[in-house]
């Protein structure tokens, strides 16, 4: 195998294993026992095994996919590298679990590495095998894509229930994290995390090693976890959970969560759409890339209402209704964690559609849309976006790009914004909320509206003293121009390159 700087690396040490043992094995792991038996039949007949070293690289960042991996001995750390070097460790991986999905789904390079932490057999999947067996119906895509919806799940989450939180809370909640499986829903944490350092806690938490350390022995005085060496044994996992959210549940964050989708389930509070609407259909890139046929039948099975101010368009923890295009307006995408605490995701502006994972996979929505003024929006009910994208395995392909984008962009987020000064993580936020989440090779506009220093403190998870300071020196330097409830982005060239690298 080569890497794509040219440097060949390790295949790994072919193994045999019988048919039926190697079956066991997957078995445990709940994404192949999901599979009809008929194709697991097929992926076990197209599968090699392959032993690796501790250390060894079994694909790297950059890579060109080549198939899916799945563990039938050791583990895995699945680790990106930002473009100065720092790592991130994204999650860990042990037996019957499996990486590769992205890529197969969207043909983009690998964003991550996965490493064998110890010695590590891995079932291969060749890419040619993956599409013979999942790719020629939008049925058995659906085993490709399902993982994917999971883990934009996990990772809002990560998102909205670490950021501002104090540093014991972060080390708790990524413990959980790092021991569960990021693409099963509701998977258990496991009660011990081999191969595991105070480096790659650090990693996987955006916290300094000494602050880790502190964290860890506060942990393990109250009786939380055990620390042995290379490993944390998690004790007490509902009380370490009751940590992470901070020791109560509030019934606001439930209440917060509780669909508010009157709007939607009334008919008579529809309205005629707008002169303008079809400028808003075009104006994003996702709607002109469809098929002539799904474009209009889109058109024609659109629903319009008016929000206002602060009403929710649909809400966090609701069923999914559609898919839903910001027409005139802007809303923010936010999310409520378990301690009640918001966090600011991004903006959307006319011409951007939200809610393609709850659609995809008929799970509930992970965010709420809350108009900043006036807006309408109209939705492509759920029922009808299911009968135009599972047509034909093409137009399933189109439907499911924005949720593959947005799982790259939150990576890249994490991987960028991890142990960076707050000049930096600024930077990036703004010149995230200047540009499509799911269109990220949208170049930012120049005018963000409706968006304060309270808000990049919601985004940042930084205070608004700090935030105030960066956006007086990124004023000072010529980057932005500050009004009142507007940022002018006087360079955005500039601004994504202070987001990349510190100045003195």
């Amino acid at each position: 195998m080569v890497h794509s700087s040219g440097q060949a690396y390790p295949e790994g040490v072919p193994v045999a294993i019988p048919a039926d043992r190697l079956h066991g094995i997957l078995k445990k792991g709940r994404w192949f026992a999901d599979l009809p038996a008929a194709i697991q039949a097929e992926v076990l007949a197209a599968l090699r095994v392959t032993r690796f070293a501790a250390g060894e690289a079994i694909y790297r960042q950059g890579d060109a996919p080549s198939g899916l991996h799945g563990i039938v001995s050791g583990q895995i750390n699945t680790i990106g590298l930002s473009h100065d070097g720092l790592p991130t460790l994204l999650s860990v991986l042990r037996k019957g679990e499996w990486s590769g999905f992205l890529g197969l789904v969207d043909e983009l390079p690998h964003q991550f590495s996965i490493t064998a932490v110890v010695t590590t057999e891995i079932a291969f999947l060749p890419k040619e095998s993956v599409h013979r067996i999942f790719a020629a119906h939008s049925e058995t895509l659906d085993f490709l894509v399902q993982p994917l919806c999971e883990l934009v799940r996990f990772a809002y989450a990560f998102l909205i229930n670490t950021n501002w939180r104090p540093p014991l809370r972060v080390v708790a909640q990524r413990l959980l994290d790092l021991g569960r499986c990021a693409y099963v829903p509701g998977a258990s944490a496991v009660p011990v995390l081999e191969a595991i350092s105070q480096d790659d806690i650090s990693a996987a938490s955006d916290l300094t090693r000494p602050t880790v350390n502190r964290a860890l022995h506060d942990l393990a005085k109250r009786g939380l976890i055990n620390l042995g060496y290379g490993r944390v044994e998690i004790l007490d996992v509902p009380g370490l959970d009751l940590l992470a959210l901070g020791q109560e549940v509030k019934q606001a964050a439930e209440t917060a969560k509780q669909p508010a989708v009157s709007a939607w389930a009334s008919p008579g509070l529809a309205i005629n759409p707008p002169s303008n609407w079809r400028d808003a259909l075009i104006a994003g890139a996702w709607f002109p890339s469809l098929s002539p046929q799904a474009r209009d039948e889109i058109a024609q099975a659109l629903i319009f209402r008016q929000f206002n101010a602060g009403q929710p368009v649909y809400a966090q923890g609701a069923p999914s209704l559609g898919l839903f295009l910001t027409i005139t307006g802007q809303g923010r995408l936010v999310g409520v964690g378990r301690d009640n605490r918001t966090v600011l995701i991004s903006l959307l502006r006319p011409g951007e559609w939200s809610g393609f994972s709850s659609v995809v996979d008929g799970g509930q929505q992970s965010l709420s849309l809350v108009p900043t003024r006036k807006t309408i929006v109209a939705m492509l009910p759920a029922v009808d976006a299911q009968a135009i994208f599972r047509a034909d395995v093409a137009n399933y392909r189109a439907f499911v790009v924005p949720t593959t984008r947005v799982l790259r962009y939150i990576y890249n987020y994490l991987i960028e914004t991890n142990r960076r000064s707050p000049a930096r993580l600024v930077s990036q936020r703004l010149y995230d909320m200047a540009r499509s989440a799911h269109m990220p090779e949208i170049q930012p506009r120049s005018f963000v509206q409706d968006l304060t220093q309270h808000d990049l403190a919601l985004a940042t998870g930084l205070s608004r003293p700090t935030v105030n300071r960066v956006f007086q020196d990124l004023d000072s330097k010529g980057v932005i121009e500050i009004g009142y409830g507007k940022i002018h982005i006087l360079d955005p060239g500039r601004l994504l390159a202070l987001a990349q690298t510190d100045e003195d």
